[in-house]
């Protein structure tokens, strides 16, 4: 993906923190062959959906649509639970402490 976060505390690569969720649509890519070709590019488009609706624009409920329920924010602080509600609550955090955040696609 190549999307590193900017912002207030700048140097966050996000790039790990989406790549583990457990989405309710993707599946890991079969290197060498056309069909794992298309599903990296669906991926890609889930992550930027992620990434543009739900952390910079602050729509929440783009997390419901695109991620299991029990979805686990491995770079939050294991305090901060799992599932939609705990990342909504993290990502909440996160556009209060840098509502400047925005992102620069260097793929």
């Amino acid at each position: 993906m190549g999307r590193r976060h900017q912002g207030a505390g700048a140097g966050l690569s996000w790039v790990g923190f989406v790549k583990v969720w457990p989405w309710k649509q993707g599946a890991l890519a079969v290197s060498g062959s056309t069909y794992g070709c298309e599903i990296a590019k669906r991926n890609r488009r889930i992550v930027e959906r992620i990434l543009t609706e739900g952390v910079l624009e602050g729509r929440l409920e783009v997390f419901d649509e695109l991620c299991d329920p029990g979805v686990i924010n491995h770079a939050a602080a294991p305090q901060a639970g799992e599932g939609i509600d705990a990342l909504k609550r993290v990502i909440g955090f996160s556009r209060t402490a840098m509502p400047d955040q925005r992102w620069i696609d260097r793929s």
